[in-house]
């Protein structure tokens, strides 16, 4: 009988050993598994759960639904993806009735090994968080945007003194505010803050005593500047 006794007891030191050093060895390791690190970029705002998934099938054979603590029918959607870990996403109802992944989503990493919980919260320090007009404001790419720039200064540049109105107005039109057919401002037709001022000679020689009538395609610029930046003037 002493004997079972001294059995079980060490059974049970050698379990409780191989569990403290799977522990110890789990404890070493990143706080989310790499497999699921790699995959979390993938799921995106508006995916159900076959989405989800089926992106999560990719790394773990069987995701099985298991919403875990705190989820279920306060708006998470959440699979267990082996023995040890499951993973949760805050969600919303769509106009299906059904949970999607919600913007911004929140995810929580559960480790039953080490009885851990990883929540994962989006947060933007360059945002106060109460400033709605900055949230919707898209990042400027900086790159792109001097590209354009680029662009819709060469077009300007390929109006010179010589061409007629007609040829202006295929890559400017007209700013608000007072002018004469003789002496105009112009705006870029793609961005109204960038504009020219432009000075005219009729073509037709009965106009020429008096071109501040009115315009024609066919006058004559005989002027043009540089491209400035100003704000388009109202009528």
């Amino acid at each position: 009988m002493k004997r079972l006794i001294v059995m079980a007891a060490a059974v049970v030191l050698l379990t409780a050993g191989v569990a403290a050093r799977a522990a110890e060895k789990a404890a070493d390791e990143p706080l989310i598994p790499a497999p699921l690190n790699a995959l979390l970029p993938k799921i995106t705002p508006g995916m159900t759960r076959d989405d989800v998934r089926r992106i999560l099938s990719t790394a773990y054979p069987y995701p099985v639904q298991q919403d875990g603590p705190g989820s279920g029918q306060g708006g998470n959607m959440g699979f267990r993806l082996d023995d040890r870990f499951w993973v949760m996403f805050s969600a919303k109802r769509n106009a299906e009735q059904e949970y999607v992944v919600s913007k911004n989503a929140s995810i929580s990493v559960f480790d039953y090994v080490l009885k851990r919980r990883l929540d994962i919260k989006p947060y933007y320090w360059e945002k106060s968080s109460d400033d709605k007009a900055s949230e919707k404001e898209a990042p400027i790419d900086w790159l792109v945007l001097r590209k354009q720039i680029d662009v819709i200064l060469r077009e300007c540049h390929t109006i010179k003194p010589g061409m007629t109105r007609a040829d202006l107005l295929k890559v400017f039109q007209e700013d608000g505010g007072l002018t004469t057919a003789a002496s105009s401002r112009y705006v870029h037709r793609r961005s109204h803050i960038i504009k020219v001022d432009v000075q005219f000679f009729p073509a037709d020689p009965n106009r020429r005593k008096d071109i501040r009538d009115s315009e024609r395609p066919t006058d004559i610029i005989i002027k043009i500047s540089k491209p400035y930046l100003e704000r388009m003037f109202a009528d």
